[in-house]
């Protein structure tokens, strides 16, 4: 999140790969509350409450950079409508790709999830990182 709010104000950033971006807080985050997930673990509901305040959609249009967002296909929590309308919303060149069987973390399956629960080693996040390597090859030399 702060890295598109920083890059829709900062003339200074030139390229940007985002992987599975929150765009809608309140939707991520439904009525019943702070949802204590392995992601979000440690951030807090003072965090959540606070970035709930900003309209990131409304960030999406004035971001002016090129930008590379990576999405699970099996993510269960960013949901894929929302990234969806943030790629459609973006104001610059963008590349939308969707690794269908990766979830939030980049897990192939809850037996990797379990054995990679700290580490984000797998098939999936190497392309992820190769994807953004190219990237930023491709946008910024």
């Amino acid at each position: 999140m702060l890295s598109y709010l920083h890059a829709a104000e900062d003339a200074n950033v030139r390229a940007m790969v985002l992987v599975a971006p929150v765009s809608s807080w309140a939707r991520t985050f439904d009525k019943s509350g702070f949802k204590e997930t392995s992601v979000f673990k440690g951030l807090g509901l003072k965090f959540i409450e606070d970035a709930k305040k900003y309209d990131l959609k409304e960030y999406a249009k004035h971001i002016r950079v090129p930008t590379m967002i990576v999405q699970g296909g099996k993510d269960t929590v960013v949901k894929k409508a929302d990234v969806e309308k943030f790629v459609y919303l973006l104001g610059c060149k963008k590349k939308f790709v969707i690794f269908p069987k990766a979830d939030h973390d980049f897990h192939n399956d809850e037996e990797t999830a379990r054995k990679l629960e700290r580490e984000y080693f797998n098939e999936d996040w190497e392309k992820v990182q190769k994807l953004a390597l190219n990237w930023f090859k491709e946008n910024l030399l």
